[in-house]
């Protein structure tokens, strides 16, 4: 991010295409593995802001300096945690399984693909991914050809949407654990208020905005829509914890997949932009209306089908399973006997190898 800017004022396109697919290849598995971390450290009843404190933004380098000098893999990892904290980690953590060999080569992708709350998540993620874009890249755009503003106007406008977003997105996650640990609601209803209120609202008034031609209105608008949208943090973000605790970081790997939104609605933008016999008052209103019906037609399918329950496959394949089929006797008359302890004591320990 420090040589881009460098790069574009100097016309060095072709350098400026390799820092962006580097960004993406460094990029892409950050937010897959810091899933696989956050569902081993947070507690049942802090998933939700854990995730939005994790998303909310940082300075990438400190706190990426701070990460590896400080964070394990597990609570059970850390020397520094006192009696205390090790006792709520064991009594309200997820069971979070340790890598090994069997995990891996146990993991259900089947199952994964076909699952019906991963796709929430997954379209949740696409029609995201396709409003981040409109609004980060394009709004710009709009501002500039419908009201005139200069880049000064537009960057300063453009920021306070950006801090309502972030402002809701932090007391969005406190507020939706809280719900859920007074068990007020479950964590599947908790999870769809977050996700269908926050998105629901700025699906509404990303759709009103087309018929906006008035500047403070649209403000307005994008500052309350932007703005409800860091609710949603709460929702399809932290919904990969929910449904896996071992195999999160790949259910996160693949509804992230759903960035090819973005993609396509900077290429739509660009192709309904460059229509010279459409006035750009249209334009505009063609755009905002397909980006709105879409974000509210992916809240009604994460509405109808995303869940917050563990998954039959979540865990993986139960220890006990694997043993039975690796302890198979080559004696087909071998039968184990009551109480035989030499034999419980070798199961025991082959249990233990297979988990380091």
């Amino acid at each position: 991010m420090i040589i881009l800017p460098i790069c574009i004022q100097n016309s060095q396109y072709a350098l400026v295409m390799v820092i962006r697919v580097l960004q993406g290849l460094v990029e892409g598995p950050a937010y897959s593995s810091i899933n696989g971390v956050i569902s081993a450290w947070s507690l049942k009843s802090e998933k939700s802001r854990m995730v939005t404190l994790t998303y909310a933004g940082c300075l990438g380098i400190v706190w990426s300096t701070l990460f590896m000098c400080t964070v394990k893999d597990s609570p059970s990892n850390n020397k520094n945690l006192s009696t205390a904290e090790r006792s709520l980690f064991d009594s309200e953590r997820c069971n979070t399984k340790k890598p090994s060999s069997q995990t891996v080569k146990g993991i259900p992708w089947k199952n994964i693909l076909s699952s019906v709350p991963v796709s929430a998540i997954f379209v949740a993620c696409f029609t995201r991914n396709w409003m981040i874009s409109l609004v980060r890249t394009v709004v710009p755009q709009y501002m500039e050809d419908l009201f005139d503003l200069s880049i000064f106007e537009i960057g300063l406008l453009s920021s306070l949407s950006a801090i309502c977003m972030a402002l809701v997105t932090v007391t969005g996650g406190v507020m939706i654990d809280k719900l859920i640990k007074s068990g007020c609601v479950s964590t599947t209803v908790g999870r769809k208020i977050a996700q269908c209120s926050g998105y629901g609202i700025e699906g509404v008034c990303i759709f009103c905005l087309g018929y906006i031609q008035d500047i403070d209105a649209a403000m307005v608008m994008l500052c309350v829509g932007v703005g409800a949208s860091g609710l949603a943090v709460s929702g399809f973000k932290s919904n990969s914890l929910d449904l896996s605790s071992t195999y999160v970081s790949i259910v996160t790997g693949i509804t992230r997949m759903g960035i090819t939104g973005a993609t396509i609605s900077t290429l739509l933008v660009s192709f309904l932009r460059s229509r010279t016999q459409v006035s750009l008052i249209t334009t505009w209103r063609e755009v905002f209306m397909v980006a709105g019906c879409l974000h509210i037609a992916g809240v009604i399918y994460y509405g109808i089908f995303a869940s917050g329950e563990r998954q039959p496959w979540g865990d993986g394949v139960p220890e006990s399973n694997i043993l039975d089929v690796i302890n198979q006797p080559s004696d087909t008359d071998y039968k184990k006997f009551e109480n035989d302890s030499e034999n419980d004591n070798f199961v025991h320990k082959l249990a233990s190898y297979e988990s380091t």
